[in-house]
């Protein structure tokens, strides 16, 4: 039993890591789009209308705040329900479960 719940706790452990390295992945692949494509906004912004109305602008701003919150998400740890509140949460389920366990047998 101890050595099933070991297993299981490695194997978690290991899908959250996977996840996390997606998340990177991701934040990265996010940021190398917008430095690629927002000088070509603002390229074609300009061969447009030589900047007369800078729309290309909205773009750098609605991107640039969907890449901070893709970093906050990405790197920042969770405060309000962090690892310790989930360790303590799976904690609290297993022993749940094991009581329950024990009522049947």
């Amino acid at each position: 039993m101890a050595l099933s719940r070991n297993n299981d706790l490695i194997e978690n452990r290991y899908t959250r890591a996977k996840e996390h390295v997606a998340q990177i992945k991701g934040f990265y692949i996010n940021v190398i789009c917008a430095v690629s494509i927002l000088p070509a906004l603002a390229v074609l912004n300009y061969w447009i209308d030589q900047w007369e109305n800078p729309w290309f602008l909205f773009s750098v701003g609605g991107w640039s705040v969907g890449i901070l919150m893709h970093g906050l998400a990405t790197f920042q740890p969770n405060i309000i329900f962090g690892k310790e509140w989930e360790n303590n949460k799976i904690q609290e389920f297993i022993a749940e479960e094991d009581k329950k366990r024990k009522q049947w047998q």
